[in-house]
């Protein structure tokens, strides 16, 4: 039988000691010796330099020695440092045009509707406005074109002071022809003055808020309804000296809070309602010197959260929509929403404020 044994390689330093052609290892000696007439062949490290052919080697350099026949080229290898995600925020109401990077295969896009704004106060307070929905897809670059139009849609005004219109609807904002995020209805102006009592429904993912339903499909109808893809309902003031609370929403945008009734002691606004991922709905308007309800919030399904009485709501972050604004309380206006796509609060009854302002929607467009 015979064993065949195949020596394995090891690493040798041509440097300590010097490696020098032609010599002989001594038994047990630690120098290195290579016959006069072998050729040996060592790596340029140097990204993006040129080994040229005939080149030769010395002891402890770094250089190649190759073959008088052959040249050898090292490519330039990208730097790994550099952007490889491209990311395009459109968040000021209005029309854009997005351009499709170079080599780029798949997109991201984030898209919210306008929030609105909240209704006037007289005698009893505005109701909120309601929030945006928001939109989110992932796909092939080849299904946007090289360019795509943008449309950030505004918020709606608060309605005016002496409660005698509702706040605005928020405008819808869409990414070309493949995503469109609808807007909120504005809060209805003070019960008192002729205006409807509730709030603004929430924007839906097939269409913009009511009073009160939310928007499309599966927007609740019933005051202070919740939804999964359409908006929220919007809160009442009711027959009575209670208010309900504004629907919640999973995509679709929260509704308003109802306003506070006009009584002699005076009532609280309701809080507006929350969204997983859409724009909440702003807080009811007060009555006299009560509290307003407070603003929905973002990240959430229970109603509130958001801006306080008669506070703005915060902007959003991590690519959350914001917070809504709170009613307004005691001789206040309501707070405005937070940017995008919140609404704003509902205005105070006593002495005619009006309501707070909604935000506008966004667009965000990842690609890579």
């Amino acid at each position: 039988m015979t064993i065949h044994v195949t020596p394995i390689p090891s690493t040798i330093d041509l440097t300590s000691p010097a490696f020098v052609l032609g010599e002989s290892n001594a038994a047990g000696a630690a120098t290195t010796a290579i016959a006069s007439d072998s050729s040996l062949a060592l790596f340029n490290t140097d990204i993006g330099s040129l080994i040229v052919s005939g080149a030769t080697g010395t002891s402890g350099a770094i250089d190649f020695s190759a073959r008088q026949d052959h040249t050898h080229g090292v490519p330039t290898l990208a730097d790994p440092s550099a952007a490889v995600v491209d990311y395009q925020e459109f968040d000021t109401a209005g029309s854009y045009t997005w351009t499709k990077p170079a080599d780029v295969t798949m997109i991201f896009a984030t898209v919210f509707g306008g929030g609105a704004g909240g209704g006037g106060g007289y005698g009893s307070g505005g109701s909120g406005g309601g929030g945006g929905s928001c939109i989110f897809l992932q796909f092939d670059a080849d299904q946007a074109g090289a360019t795509e139009s943008v449309t950030v849609g505004a918020g709606g005004a608060g309605g005016v002071q002496g409660g005698t219109e509702p706040g605005g609807d928020g405008n819808s904002s869409s990414f070309g022809s493949i995503l469109i995020a609808y807007g909120g209805k504005g809060g209805g102006f003070s019960s008192t003055n002729g205006g409807s009592p509730y709030g603004g429904g929430g924007g839906g993912q097939a269409s913009a808020g009511a009073l009160p339903a939310g928007g499309t499909p599966e927007g609740a109808a019933s005051s202070g309804g919740d939804s999964i893809f359409g908006g929220g309902a919007g809160g009442t003031s009711g027959a009575s000296a209670s208010s309900t609370a504004g629907g919640n929403s999973v995509y679709g945008g929260g509704a308003g809070g109802g306003a506070g009734n006009y009584t002699s002691g005076g009532t609280t606004g309701s809080p507006g309602g929350s969204s997983m991922f859409g724009g909440p709905g702003g807080g009811g308007g007060a009555d006299r010197d009560a509290a307003g309800g407070a603003g929905g919030a973002n990240n959430s399904y229970n109603a509130g959260g958001g801006g306080a009485s008669a506070t703005n709501g915060a902007a959003g972050t991590f690519g959350r929509a914001g917070t809504a604004g709170g009613g307004g309380s005691s001789e206040t206006a309501g707070g405005d929403g937070g940017a995008p796509a919140a609404g704003g609060g509902g205005g105070n009854g006593t002495h005619v404020y009006p309501g707070g302002a909604g935000a506008a929607g966004s667009v965000r467009v990842w690609s890579w």
